[in-house]
């Protein structure tokens, strides 16, 4: 045998490797509550901005501009949205490997949406307009925010609320995900 040469080579460390490997999740997220879109448009804020004081642009919001969409015009959820709904949920969870913290930590280093911009379209338009007050320069103005209500226009069961279909990758070895 040469210097060179590793010998017999066999696959004895796939299951080691095959236990650390990422995992790709496909599930179906269901709305219990309202959620409100309020996606934040460059190209909308310099409009609003070049506008004449007082005009109807500064006085009315582009409800349009707020939501996100996919490339089928479809309202959508963004996969980030969906992440980080995950890591918040890692709060109220322990960390495996420490007693005294959350498992905070641990999900936002192993969840990540896939792709990164993935999108979860909820349906074509929004259901609702949420009217809120706001203080802006001193002035209190109403705003307007588009959003999805569980009830909606889905309303074939007395338990519809809006469903949405994620990907997303998890790189934490002993995840366990519940079946159904």
């Amino acid at each position: 045998m040469k210097p060179t040469d590793t010998g017999p080579n066999s696959n004895d460390g796939e299951p080691a490797i095959t236990l650390t490997a990422p995992v790709q999740v496909t599930f179906t997220i269901r709305g219990s509550c309202d959620i409100l879109f309020h996606r934040w448009s460059n190209e909308d804020v310099a409009a609003k901005t070049a506008a004449k004081r007082g005009s109807a642009t500064k006085k009315t919001d582009n409800l349009e501009a707020y939501v996100w969409r996919d490339v089928n015009g479809m309202v959508c959820l963004p996969g980030t949205y969906v992440q980080r709904a995950m890591i918040e949920a890692g709060r109220f969870m322990q960390d495996p490997r420490s007693s005294r913290k959350t498992a905070l930590d641990l999900f936002k280093a192993s969840f990540v949406p896939t792709p990164f911009d993935a999108l979860a379209p909820l349906g074509p338009k929004w259901e609702i307009e949420d009217k809120r007050r706001m203080v802006v320069g001193r002035s209190g103005i109403t705003r307007v925010s588009p959003g999805s209500r569980p009830g909606g226009r889905r309303r074939s069961t007395s338990r519809s609320c809006y469903r949405s279909t994620c990907r997303m990758t998890c790189s934490w070895s002993r995840c366990r995900w519940p079946d159904g």
